[in-house]
């Protein structure tokens, strides 16, 4: 969550939700929707969870499981890259 504050994008950690699965993370990042499900070393995410992944993806956001600012950093890099992709063909 540091991270992504740091870096102007506009997280908000889920602590309840009303719906099962619902991922960790939801941020804005340059205009774009990101989910992210933060899991610690070694742990996987449930099947709800990579449904709801799924789900985000098919409705054209980003959605990743996380383990650390370095896998974060990575996705943030692929939804940087797709939106100077996108705005280069507008």
């Amino acid at each position: 969550m540091r991270y992504l504050h740091k870096q102007g994008y506009y997280p908000l950690k889920i602590m309840k939700a009303s719906k099962s699965g619902a991922l960790d993370i939801v941020c804005c990042v340059e205009g774009l929707y990101l989910a992210l499900e933060a899991k610690q070393e070694g742990k996987e995410a449930e099947p709800l969870q990579l449904y709801n992944i799924n789900l985000v993806k098919k409705a054209k956001g980003f959605a990743a499981v996380v383990h650390n600012v370095i896998e974060t950093k990575e996705v943030i890099k692929e939804v940087l890259t797709f939106q100077k992709i996108k705005k280069s063909n507008q």
